[in-house]
């Protein structure tokens, strides 16, 4: 799960050049990723431009304490947009 992808991936994929990683030391291209900043443009924001998560962050409401644009942030801040849509799931069910 990641925000914005493309940049993570390329990122990812340098370090592995750089490192001379076999393939099976490069966990991130088994898995199918997911992109939040894709799904929340196609289906929040109707296919319009897409939303920073630092602005996602902001307009949900969510605590913004930790620096942004830092990956260990960045993915804390994830786990908490991905945890505010599965709690109002989980209350329009209920």
């Amino acid at each position: 799960m990641s925000y914005d992808n493309h940049l993570d991936w390329r990122i990812l994929n340098e370090e592995a050049k750089r490192y001379h990683w076999t393939p099976d030391q490069c966990f991130w291209k088994k898995p199918q990723d997911l992109d939040l900043e894709v799904i929340l443009r196609q289906d929040a924001l109707a296919g319009k431009t897409g939303i920073s998560l630092q602005s996602l962050v902001g307009l949900l409401g969510i605590n913004r304490e930790l620096p942004f644009h830092q990956a260990q942030n960045d993915v804390t801040y994830m786990a908490r947009v991905l945890q505010y849509y599965a709690h109002n799931i989980n209350e329009e069910i209920i």
